[in-house]
């Protein structure tokens, strides 16, 4: 029965069965376990789990029936990770922090209500996470701890020790579902912090530290009844997410938004109080995504025409009921939950300067080609044109192109955009056939009135002859 188990490096709740039955009154030792993990219905943890000495992974689920760790578990001095799930523990022994080289402690779906001063003894341990757990608050020795994560969804704290700040090496945290009502101005202190969620807590306000946090790729509020955002905010230049879902208390963003120059989603949605996003918005020039929908907000300011990658706009349930012109130079724009059509700019502006257009000898200049690479109409002499693909082009084929899609248009050849220069030389083209067709209309008018002019003469005349001939 021994050599079932002894050999084996890692046990499920049959191979503990075994033991619990054969061995735990016992000072039998299984070297050879490196990862026990248990999910069925034990009724208890025996002190003698001491002798699983070089342990190194404790998985524990579904432990109904158990009410508290042994106080042996202290002396696996090995043991790196603890996952505890689905458990009816109320506290963890004091001895837990004796665990040198623990690296990981989960614990989610429990009852335990506190965690043991002394855990800032776990010098090693790097990924603390609980979730749907009792913790109402965490002791101030979790400042001593070298974390990278931190997790606190779901449980009913409601402060944070101001020792939290001395994490300096937490990369993630989230207190997402909790009691939290405010951060500690201390929280500016977490300099290399890249994810913090804070949806779904009670937090109002943000401490200006905030602002410190530079490394911050993720910052979610979703849900909060957050009222203003400091102007420190401005200063997570490296910021790309930044959710802001169902705050229905905020009224309006901060100017210094506009320096989140690496922000590529932006989420407002549900923000009900929110009229009008700030004119410095178009700064944003990584911004891909915008969600307005079910805000309050009723135009949109010009300077969005600058979100060159912009992607997704959602303004469904907005009283937005126009778009600004500036819109239509985001050729790749997706706009959701706004059916009038987006404003069509003139094909060429008013103001428009024309460009030189130099002639085209196609024997010499069109590297063999002879017809158009768009409709394969013979090219002409004087009526081609050399764009920026190096491919010659009809002007009459390359003018309908532009016209038939001016705010995506590409090579038909690369399928690469066309450069600015490429598009000025176009517009040229469509500014001259313009130029030409009114030059044309204006030859074609027939002098109507002087012709009709002369027939009544020459009628009233015949008619004044009739008269005197019959007199």
């Amino acid at each position: 029965m021994t050599n079932s188990i002894s050999n084996k490096e890692k046990w499920d709740s049959n191979d503990f069965n075994i033991w619990l039955i054969n061995f735990s009154r016992t000072k039998t030792k299984f070297p050879n376990l490196i990862e026990l993990h248990i999910d069925t219905a034990i009724t208890s943890l025996p002190e003698s789990i001491s002798n699983f000495t070089n342990l190194e992974i404790l998985i524990l689920t579904e432990l109904k029936n158990i009410r508290s760790l042994p106080d042996s578990i202290g002396s696996l001095t090995k043991l790196k990770k603890i996952f505890l799930s689905n458990i009816n523990f109320e506290s963890l022994p004091e001895s837990i922090c004796n665990l040198s080289h623990l690296k990981e402690l989960s614990i989610y779906n429990s009852k335990i209500t506190s965690l043991p001063e002394s855990i800032g003894d776990l010098h090693l341990l790097e990924n603390l996470a609980i979730s749907d757990s009792k913790i109402t608050s965490l002791p101030e020795s979790i400042g001593n701890l070298d974390l990278d994560f931190l997790q606190l969804n779901e449980c009913p704290i409601q402060t944070l020790p101001s020792s939290i700040g001395k994490l300096i090496n937490l990369k993630y945290l989230s207190l997402s579902s909790t009691r939290i009502s405010s951060l500690p101005d201390s929280i500016g202190n977490l300099i290399r912090l890249e994810d913090l969620f804070l949806n779904e807590t009670l937090i109002t306000s943000l401490p200006e530290t905030i602002g410190n946090l530079t490394n911050l790729d993720t910052l979610d509020l979703g849900g909060c009844p957050i009222e203003t955002l400091p102007s420190s905010i401005g200063n997570l230049y490296n910021l790309k997410l930044f959710q802001l879902v169902n705050c229905s208390e905020i009224t309006s963003l901060p100017t210094s938004i506009d320096r989140l120059y690496n922000l590529e989603a932006l989420e407002l949605s549900g923000c009900s109080q929110i009229t009008s996003l700030p004119s410095s918005i178009g700064n944003l020039t990584s911004l891909e995504e915008l969600y307005l929908n079910d805000t309050q907000i009723t135009s949109l300011p010009e300077s969005i025409g600058n979100l060159t990658n912009l992607v997704n706009l959602d303004l469904t349930n907005t009283p937005i009921t126009s778009l600004p012109y500036s819109i239509s130079d985001l050729p790749d724009l997706e706009i959701i939950g706004f059916e009038q059509p987006q404003p069509q700019p003139p094909l060429v502006e008013p103001d428009f300067e024309p460009v030189e257009i130099q002639d085209v000898n196609i024997a010499n200049q069109c590297n063999g080609e002879t017809k158009s690479p768009i409709n394969l109409k013979p090219l002409e002499d004087g009526n081609t044109v050399i764009l920026s693909d190096g491919k010659c082009y009809g002007f009459e084929d390359i003018t309908d192109l532009y016209r038939n899609n001016p705010y995506n248009f590409k090579s038909p050849l690369t399928r690469v955009r066309f450069t600015e220069n490429d598009i000025r030389i176009v517009k040229t083209l469509i500014q001259r056939e313009t130029t030409e067709g009114r030059k044309k209309s204006r030859k074609k008018r027939k002098p109507n009135k002087t012709k009709k002019s002369k027939k009544t003469s020459k009628k009233s005349n015949k008619t004044s002859k009739r008269k005197t001939t019959k007199k």
